[in-house]
């Protein structure tokens, strides 16, 4: 009798974490987001020209490439600000830890003054 409801409890305790794995749905997209000022048009045109091949390499794709940028609130007026979205941490971490992106990293460096964040999207099961 004892072994009987230890089984059925074990039972019940394996459909209820696969049950909570299944409502939580697939893990949140991840965001880099990132402000550029351009100091050198011509060396960033360059980088700007090989740098999409890499994102998507690695599963990323832009929600915003430079674009007009229009202030709300305080006083944040960013010259270009690029937004990038990625299945997931890893794979963000991924591709600008690359060789690929490496390789072209001098060009955005030489080029730009910039600074970038990685921000968690809002998950489907959340």
């Amino acid at each position: 009798m004892i072994r009987g409801r230890m089984v059925l409890a074990a039972v019940v305790l394996v459909g209820v974490l696969a049950y909570q794995g299944q409502a939580q749905g697939p893990p949140a997209p991840v965001y880099l987001i990132a402000e550029v000022s351009v100091k050198d048009p011509a060396l960033y045109a360059r980088y700007t020209e090989k740098v999409p091949a890499v994102i998507a390499k690695y599963g990323g794709r832009y929600l915003v490439r430079g674009g007009k940028v229009t202030p709300i609130a305080g006083n944040w007026t960013p010259e270009r600000v690029i937004v990038m979205q990625f299945e997931s941490a890893e794979k963000l971490r991924q591709c600008f830890a690359s060789p690929e992106y490496r390789e072209i990293l001098p060009l955005r460096e030489q080029s730009t003054t910039s600074k970038a964040v990685m921000v968690e999207g809002y998950g489907a099961g959340e």
